[in-house]
Order: structure tokens, then sequence, then C-alpha cells
């Protein structure tokens, strides 16, 4: 799914949307292109979803209530379970995306664990070492061995 503000898609293997947005958007396209993605994490039966606003510039306060007020009830009724936020490049939209962070506790109930990143890569791991330890539970469960993967991570 594709728009001119924003892409959303599933990834098949690990099951999970990604939505990424493009530049500003309007309050519209922003709760439109956001209620498509759990539209789509539905669709697919799927608990995880990523938000790509890196390109947005920040996240406006109308934005950010309905965050806090819709948003959140609406995405874990929708099944989403794990939530990655790749923040926005600037400065003052990662000002925006920690005020959501702020008030959260005080105003949603919801249990998703939520993490934020950097970068796109880093959440894309996050959300798929979520599948690795099901399976890895799943299999101890059953009784048949866990598939477990093993990755090295070099830092500069």
């Amino acid at each position: 799914m594709s728009e001119e503000h924003y892409t959303i898609f599933h990834n098949d293997p690990y099951n999970y949307v990604v939505l990424k947005r493009n530049n500003f958007v309007s309050k519209e396209v922003f709760q439109a292109s956001t209620n498509k993605s759990l539209q789509l994490l539905k669709q697919h039966h799927a608990a995880k979803l990523i938000i790509d606003d890196s390109l947005i510039k920040f996240v406006t306060p109308v934005n950010q209530e309905w965050i806090l007020d819709e948003f959140s009830n609406t995405a874990f009724t929708s099944g989403v379970r794990f939530l990655a936020i790749v923040t926005p490049e600037t400065l003052i939209g990662k000002y925006t995306v920690d005020k959501i962070y702020e008030q959260a506790p005080v105003r949603t109930t919801t249990s998703i664990e939520v993490r934020s990143f950097s970068h796109i890569d880093e959440a894309e791991s996050w959300i798929r070492e979520k599948n690795r330890r099901r399976d890895l539970l799943d299999s101890l469960g059953s009784g048949t061995p866990a598939r477990v993967s093993f990755h090295m991570i070099v830092y500069p």
C-alpha cells in the first residue's frame, strides 16, 4: 500500500507491518496512514508494528493528543503488542516524540511494549528478535528442539 506521503507493507517472513511516512503530513494523512497500518496488521494477524517517522519534521500537538487518546487503545484492540518507533531525525521531531513518551504512562493503560530507535534496521532487529524468543518458548513447551540464532554485533 503506497500513497504520496507514506508507504505501508507487511513483512511476511517475520509477520510485522511497517509504516513509513515521508516528510510533513497533515493530521488527516497522519491518522489515516496509521489506521491503514492497523488494518493491514489485523488482516495478517500480526502483533508487531514499526512506524518509521525518521523523515517527518515533527509530530503536531493534535497528532500527539490523538496518539495518546485514540491510537494506543485502537492499536491494542487491533492486536499490536510490540511497537517500534523510528524517531524523526530533526531535533524538534525528537522533542515531540519525547513529549508523547512522557505523557504515555499517565494517559494510556494498554500493555504494548514500545521502543524507539534512530534507524529502521535497529527497529527491525528488535521486532525480529520477538519472533526468535517466541520460537524458543514455543519449542521449549512442545518438546521439540529450539531454533536459536546468534548474531555478533561489533561496535566501532
